[in-house]
């Protein structure tokens, strides 16, 4: 038999305690109940559809939440709440407590406090497990969507709760959005190239071939076919490769990476953008688009850099990677087919300074008879 504490109009313990639902409350009497909204970073709040069997708002749609037990704290039972619900652990998730408030309804005798939560936290479908016998399904709810179902009647305490779906986000909040993402992207550290450094030693990684990029982006802007903003080049180079921390690196030669590469990364791009605040998930995922794209003179000139990278380092490395994957002529002027779109000026210097003398002494095997034209 579970026991729920008795509270007084101060929403302190009396000492006493009551059986589960039952309806038989003294007037100032009060029991305590939780409910504990998950808000993903892009801004979704998961929710779920009560049984159809049940006795009081069958099919409705609600927020994880239950009563609070005897001798349990109010986060304790939220934390037990969403877990038994759907699975999901917000024990050491950003957010806590939101605001509370007081229902009093003497025919019924049944008076309660509600104490209302708000977690971040990112999760997919394969996170969420339904307990069976109260719930049927779940979605991942924008706000209009939660209005909608609400105005159809079929959403539960959406009335008394409506501040904790529009609530701004708080200071800490969007800084805990902002650190989470800026943690992550750690792991471009790890993120392992086909390119090895200057000296020949190791591979680079993802993040020194960003601040390559970067800093040849503003020393060669001169150089763009057209006029560019170098900070928002800069920018673009500096993003564009993350999503490889999910996709992992495609090593410009391979044919059946490239097979699967626009979803992998656009995938990863979906998920790791999204840590951010909705402001600046737009802001940087429009310019990976944009990238992608190569629909202005800024994403042109970075698809140079992110070309001409690789080209530079390969000479000056003897063209190691290129002899270790026995690569032809044909391979680096089929990737950079599109190269002089951004700069003729940089792709004849790269092709005169890291492709002819490749060729010429035998390490990329000439398969087109071009290279001295």
């Amino acid at each position: 038999m579970e026991y729920w504490d008795i509270y007084d109009r101060n929403k302190k313990k009396t000492g006493r305690t009551m059986k589960r639902n039952d309806w038989n409350m003294k007037d100032g009497d009060y029991h305590l109940s939780v409910l504990g909204l998950v808000r993903r970073s892009d801004g979704r709040f998961l929710i779920t559809r009560r049984k159809l069997d049940k006795e009081w708002a069958p099919g409705w749609w609600e927020v994880p939440g239950g009563g609070v037990r005897a001798g349990e704290s109010s986060f304790e039972a939220v934390v037990r709440e969403v877990a038994e619900e759907t699975g999901l652990d917000v024990r050491d998730c950003p957010g806590g407590f939101a605001f509370d408030y007081r229902r009093d309804n003497p025919q019924e005798k049944n008076n309660y406090f509600v104490d209302i939560y708000i977690f971040q936290k990112d999760f997919d479908p394969a996170d969420i497990h339904l307990q069976e016998e109260e719930t049927t399904a779940w979605k991942a709810a924008d706000l209009e969507e939660i209005r909608q179902l609400a105005g159809q009647g079929i959403f539960l305490h959406y009335d008394s709760i409506r501040q904790a779906f529009e609530r701004p986000q708080t200071m800490k909040e969007r800084l805990d959005r902002q650190f989470a993402f800026i943690r992550e992207i750690d792991k471009e550290k790890f993120v392992s190239r086909q390119t090895y450094v200057s000296d020949g030693s190791r591979m680079e990684n993802d993040a020194e071939h960003a601040w390559h990029m970067a800093v040849m982006a503003y020393l060669l802007s001169d150089y763009s076919n057209e006029k560019i903003d170098v900070l928002h080049t800069v920018m673009m180079l500096l993003i564009h490769d993350l999503v490889e921390i999910y996709a992992g690196d495609t090593y410009a030669y391979d044919e059946q990476g490239h097979k699967t590469q626009k979803k992998r990364e656009t995938d990863a791009a979906d998920r790791l953008y999204s840590l951010l605040p909705e402001d600046q998930a737009a802001k940087l995922r429009d310019l990976w688009d944009e990238f992608e794209a190569w629909d202005s003179p800024e994403a042109r000139f970075a698809h140079v850099m992110d070309n001409l990278q690789p080209l530079m380092l390969n000479a000056a490395t003897g063209g190691r990677s290129w002899k270790e994957h026995g690569i032809h002529l044909s391979q680096p002027l089929g990737r950079n087919a599109r190269t002089a779109e951004g700069s003729y000026k940089l792709w004849d210097y790269a092709f005169d300074n890291f492709i002819r003398p490749s060729v010429e002494n035998g390490v990329l095997k000439d398969d087109t008879g071009d290279a001295g034209e």
